[in-house]
């Protein structure tokens, strides 16, 4: 029936409700400060009902458990327990709760009624299953402030006869239920945790019973309660206080905060009703947690007892979507009264819906990140309001640096098991103590059957995973329940040295593995890794995925093979090969990026480069013309120049023009008589903020260091001192020189090739006179570069010419200036050099017969 509800007052703060509706209105309200009951004259919405405050109701009543010291844990990090322990991946029937997320903890509650609650109930099973989820429906609310669900997965009744011995003593109750759930109720109902209600008197005034620390184990998850009251939520939260020890809690003592006079784990009822937790209980449940406690509370309950109800925030077969209480509920998508969506919504629960606009979140949307080398990140399709099912990389992947392989999504080396079990000094024992697996007992075994008490051999090829071995410098057990655990240390001789042999037995329910065994993905041998303790080749255990037609190709290179034998490709590719462009993913976790958003990317780009950019092109080819149009003048200059310093080399070096020729047929550049023409033909003026690294061939600054390197190459000429502009020295003018004389080639020294490039260097040139004829330099240039050509292999791809240069200012006239026309000198002598390209072109130095010859 949907008729249980959960929520709060309306416009009161830290209110909470929890409602039944079935045949009257009876629960628990809390208005901020005290709790209220109500409940019905009679099975009836129609009767009569009381409304009365907790205070008013039953003497103070004690829970039996007499407390233990608290065990000091090691804090442990949520994402190690999780990374070692992947639960129960299969399609899940059961979604939410609505307020839930990714570290949300759901028990599995099975209640247990005896004979006489079955009589004190008329013997009428429908208010008897009522009875228990009006229990349950107050327990849930009372734990989801911890994150903690109670699901209610089934109800046992004894209308026939007791199934145990029932005594006054609690704890000979407690220990004949608990061997009555390990020997038949967890057989016949998993559950996480089992409670009895019972109309037995316990002997002090004792209302409930329970052990500490065991939520999660086989032996000892569950507890006993006295149905004390007609009133449902005394009950409730007598069983809330019994489920609490199971998890570790104690009860709280004066240093204890609380927000009110007792909380839920106080030894006594006080004046009012418990409604919260203190800090005592929240640090408990916090170490409980740590020492991984919460093994079996990880998996969502796949069925709920007498389901579906709308109203406790499971999405269940046959509803659309569950918000609980119309007053708790600000899901504008769903309608709390049906549990079914709004005419207007497509989706209202789940991580890929938009609850703004109740519609789907766009393709491409990451709903679950992958937390581990072996995980793979999951994404929204567009399409479903809920994240897709958790995948991950095929098992056999190699991790951890070759220690181990993946497996269901996780990376587990032996070392990392003992870490887990006796902290960060554990390592797995030498191989000799896992030679002991093969006896079938506590000391070496490949598994434990609780239900028998039976030890399994290992065989010998599956000796390494069988019963995990370590050495550790930590004396207590940091992981599962130490009283509950079975311990064993052995030794062994090797040669005089002795080997510490330490293993666990750790109970943590019979639908967990035992992590005191070799974790699964352990490589046991070269090529092979454990899988339930047998050591299995990879090779047969990725062939059997798909029966051997897993990611042909191996993905192109381009992804990786997940768990269905499917490609998950990089960003980039797309599925189902990862071999053509695409926007990355798989066809099982959904697109890495929303196809959509790339189309309307492309089209865009499409928009730019087809009006956009020709436009700009357009416009910046209209100033370079009106730019260069006003400038002409300036290369004819120029120009003039260059033609008149050609003839003039002609006349005086011939030879000079077939060297320079073959420098440049052969290298694509120019140096020598053509060096003027091309920086003209490069540099434009009013453009100093431009960096140029094409078609320069060497600097000669006053201003530069002492020693400047010089570098020519084949394909992109460049410059080591100025790469903004070429300047040249104000003392330096290309006339007559015996300076290059100098330069020449060394015949025994051999280009340096690296990256297809071929360098070689020359000695220091000392420039000891201020002119400098470019022929000559060019000629000079030229014959070292042909030096490297005839050197270096012929698939060299570029030519460097390396060398330094070293000033000396002279303040001597130049030499042989009647040989010298006006348009040879470039730069005049004064003390600021003058770029080639400045606004007016330079004078003329003045004539040859007015210079005084030198003395």
């Amino acid at each position: 029936e949907l008729c249980h509800y959960q929520g709060s007052v309306r416009d009161v703060p830290d209110s909470w409700v929890a409602l039944s509706t079935c045949r009257g209105l009876r629960g628990v309200i809390f208005d901020g400060e005290n709790l209220h009951h109500i409940q019905p004259e009679d099975e009836s919405l129609d009767s009569s009902h009381y409304l009365y405050k907790h205070n008013d109701l039953i003497a103070n009543n004690t829970c039996g458990y007499e407390g233990t010291p608290p065990h000091h844990v090691l804090p442990r990090d949520y994402r190690e327990t999780e990374r070692l322990s992947r639960h129960k991946r299969a399609a899940e029937i059961i979604r939410g709760p609505y307020n839930a997320n990714r570290q949300s903890r759901y028990v599995e509650l099975v209640l247990v009624i005896d004979k006489k609650e079955y009589m004190a109930l008329d013997e009428n099973l429908d208010k008897v299953h009522q009875h228990c989820k009006d229990i349950a429906n107050i327990i849930n609310a009372l734990y989801m402030p911890l994150n903690v669900f109670i699901a209610l997965v089934g109800v046992q009744v004894w209308s026939e006869s007791d199934e145990i011995n029932l005594s006054s003593n609690g704890d000979t109750t407690l220990s004949n239920f608990l061997r009555y759930r390990r020997e038949k109720l967890v057989q016949d109902i998993p559950n996480d945790n089992a409670q009895l209600l019972t109309r037995i008197t316990f002997e002090g005034g004792v209302v409930g019973k329970a052990l500490k620390g065991p939520i999660c184990t086989y032996e000892f998850s569950g507890g006993v309660s006295m149905d004390h009251s007609n009133v449902v939520g005394l009950v409730a939260a007598t069983v809330a206080h019994e489920m609490g020890h199971n998890f570790g809690m104690e009860h709280d003592g004066p240093d204890c905060g609380c927000p009110e006079e007792k909380c839920i784990m106080a030894s006594s009822s006080g004046s009012s009703g418990p409604t919260h937790w203190s800090t005592c209980s929240l640090e408990h449940l916090a170490i409980a947690f740590e020492h991984g406690m919460d093994y079996c509370l990880r998996n969502k309950p796949q069925k709920l007892f007498d389901s579906p109800i709308c109203g406790n925030g499971f999405v269940e077969p046959g509803e659309q979507c569950d918000c609980g209480l119309k007053e708790n509920c600000d899901n504008p998508c769903c309608n709390v009264t049906t549990c079914m969506l709004h005419s207007n919504a497509s989706c209202a629960t789940g991580e890929c819906c938009d609850l703004k606009t109740c519609r789907p979140k766009s393709a491409g949307t990451e709903c679950r990140s992958a937390e581990h080398e072996c995980d793979l990140p999951e994404y929204c399709t567009g399409q479903s309001e809920y994240c897709p099912a958790d995948v991950f990389k095929m098992d056999g992947e190699i991790c951890s640096v070759g220690k181990a392989f993946c497996y269901q999504g996780s990376c587990r080396t032996h070392d990392d098991q003992c870490k887990l079990l006796w902290g960060p000094t554990g390592w797995s024992s030498d191989t000799q103590c896992y030679d002991m697996n093969n006896r079938g007992t506590k000391n070496g075994n490949c598994g434990y059957n609780r239900i028998d008490a039976n030890f399994i051999k290992c065989n010998d090829q599956n000796l390494l995973c069988g019963m995990l071995h370590c050495r550790h410098l930590n004396e207590r057990l940091e992981f599962g329940m130490e009283s509950v655990a079975t311990l064993s240390h052995s030794f062994i001789n090797n040669g005089g040295r002795i080997i510490p042999c330490r293993s666990a037995i750790v109970d943590l329910g019979l639908n967990e593995v035992d992590p005191g065994l070799a974790p699964d993905g352990a490589k046991c041998a070269p090529g092979k890794m454990c899988v339930n303790q047998k050591c299995m080749s990879v090779a047969d255990l990725r062939a059997s995925v798909s029966s051997g037609k897993a990611c042909p190709n191996n993905c192109n290179g381009n992804g990786v093979c997940n768990s269905l034998g499917h490609c998950h490709c990089s960003r980039g590719f797309r599925p189902p090969d990862c071999l053509h462009p695409g926007i990355g993913g798989s066809e099982d976790s959904g697109p890495a990026e929303d196809p959509n958003a790339r189309n309307d990317v492309a089209t865009v780009l499409y928009i730019i480069f087809l009006g956009v950019v020709p436009a700009i092109a357009l416009l910046l080819f209209s100033v370079w013309y009106v730019r260069n149009s006003s400038q002409h003048w300036k290369k004819d200059v120029m120009s003039t120049y260059v033609s008149s310093f050609n003839r003039f080399k002609e006349k005086r070096k011939p030879h000079a023009k077939k060297s320079l020729g073959v420098l440049k047929s052969k290298t694509h550049y120019t140096a020598g008589n053509m060096f003027f023409g091309t920086i003209v033909a490069y540099f434009t003026p009013k453009r100093k903020n431009i960096t140029r690294n094409a078609n320069k061939i060497f600097t000669i600054s006053d201003n530069a260091a002492l020693k400047e390197s010089l570098q020519i190459t084949k394909t992109d000429l460049i410059s080591t001192t100025n790469p903004d502009a070429i300047k040249f020295s104000n003392n330096i003018e290309y006339r007559k020189s015996l300076l290059f004389d100098k330069i020449k080639p060394d015949v025994s020294a051999k280009p340096q090739i690296q990256n297809n490039i071929a360098t070689l260097s020359i000695p220091a040139v000392e420039i000891q006179k201020k002119t400098t004829h470019k022929s000559e330099l060019g000629s000079k240039i030229s014959e070292c570069i042909q030096q490297i050509q005839r050197k270096s292999p012929k698939n060299v791809k570029g030519l460097t010419l390396n060398t330094e240069f070293k000033f000396e200012h002279l303040n001597e006239s130049p030499a042989n200036s009647s040989d010298v026309t006006p348009k040879d000198v470039l730069f005049n002598n004064s003390k600021t050099p003058t770029p080639f390209y400045n606004k007016k072109p330079p004078p003329p130095p003045a004539p040859a017969q007015s210079l005084k010859p030198k003395i």
